[in-house]
């Protein structure tokens, strides 16, 4: 079942990077014990969200994933918090999408600030 759930996730999305992230997240449930070292393996992830945001989402592609970074370091001692930091990158991911996929998508768009 943790397998199917794991394709599942990952082959549901229709953008790669947050199709993988999924996938990631799904595969570090089947765990017997999570272990706060374990979602490490979202770290590509959020350097990929980071270096394919635009301007427009930039700032909050950053803060997500400095949030979760945060979160991940207070769940050394609250195990629990890993789930937040790792949503945290998810949501990174999403919005970091390109502009017309996150409109399709239905994730807020805010224009980027005039060049000047």
């Amino acid at each position: 079942v943790a397998i199917v759930v794991t394709i599942w996730a990952g082959w549901r999305r229709d953008d790669a990077i947050e199709g993988f992230a999924w996938a990631t997240a799904a595969s570090l449930c089947t765990l017997p014990v999570t272990w706060y070292h374990y979602p490490s393996a979202l770290i590509p992830v959020a350097i990929a969200a980071w270096l394919r945001a635009d301007q427009a989402s930039l700032g909050r592609v950053r803060t997500s994933i400095v949030a979760a970074m945060v979160v991940g370091a207070i769940a050394i001692a609250a195990l629990p918090l890993l789930w937040v930091a790792i949503g945290l990158v998810i949501l990174a991911v999403r919005l970091s999408r390109p502009v017309a996929s996150r409109a399709a998508a239905g994730v807020p768009v805010r224009p980027a600030p005039a060049a000047g």
